[in-house]
């Protein structure tokens, strides 16, 4: 186990092999259990070789790794390895993600992975919790949330769906980051004001959820005071978009926005 484990952490195949051999011989692990063991720990310790060496001639099998994880630790390095041994691009998580959801915070990725092939048209408009299956989201619903303008526009030009609540997510995370749409600072409380010392991430988060909400309603014309679903769904689910700022109890910038953009604070899911 410890000379497997350094090979991972080194990245070292000719380390992987003796270890792969002791391994074998043993009978206190299934051999393909900890071949599927390893797989996932170069997936985690970006050891690529070793990764493709698992692949190539251990027979390791990609669909056996979470999407989530996949993402986690993915890069176009990763995908390219993985894709050359068959792995599904459009697989799912558990709750219907795939890995152009997931990635819709990096657009270099996302026109990486719907240049090889990655559906983006797919997703139910209305999710349904009780289905046994969950279906794939609207990536633009996820992309309001997570990704930036630019990301959103070419998304929409490979004819991705919008999704009933990319409203209601832009507000929810645009109030999180603090995100001022409307330039209402000067009515603002002492920390929601965007500081000069604030990380270059925090600047382009706020600035990313501006761009998308403003798109949102004056570009797109989207209802302010539009509910979330028809389904029942519980606590997840809170009616308009603004009941998803005022989530938040973090900044008040959104919820006066969508407030001088006609929104509806009585509006009941």
């Amino acid at each position: 186990q410890e000379l497997l484990m350094k090979a991972i952490k080194e990245d070292a195949v000719e380390l992987l092999k003796p270890g792969l051999e002791f391994a074998r011989s043993s009978k206190r692990v299934p051999f393909p259990v900890r071949v599927g063991s390893l797989m996932r720990a170069a997936v985690d310790a970006k050891s690529h070789a070793v990764l493709t060496y698992l692949l190539d001639y251990e027979d390791a099998q990609p669909s056996e790794i979470l999407v989530s994880r996949i993402s986690q630790y993915g890069s176009i390095g990763l995908f390219e390895i993985l894709l050359a041994h068959g792995w599904d691009i459009d697989s799912q998580d558990r709750d219907g993600r795939r890995f152009v959801d997931h990635s819709c915070h990096d657009e270099t990725l996302v026109r990486w992975l719907v240049q090889r092939g990655a559906v983006v048209d797919n997703g139910k408009q209305e999710e349904d919790p009780g289905s046994e299956i969950v279906p794939p989201r609207p990536v633009l619903q996820t992309c309001a949330a997570r990704g930036s303008l630019s990301t959103f526009k070419f998304l929409q030009s490979q004819g991705a769906k919008l999704g009933r609540r990319s409203l209601h997510l832009a507000a929810q995370v645009g109030a999180r980051n603090s995100a001022d749409p409307g330039n209402n600072c000067q009515n603002s409380r002492p920390w929601e004001i965007a500081r000069e010392d604030d990380s270059d991430e925090v600047k382009k988060d706020r600035a990313d959820s501006e761009d998308i909400l403003r798109y949102l309603l004056d570009d797109l014309g989207l209802d302010v005071n539009s509910l979330d679903t028809d389904i029942l769904k519980g606590v997840f689910y809170s009616g308009t978009a603004i009941n998803y700022a005022s989530w938040q109890n973090r900044s008040t910038l959104v919820v006066q926005w969508l407030l001088q953009r006609g929104a509806d604070p009585t509006i009941r899911s």
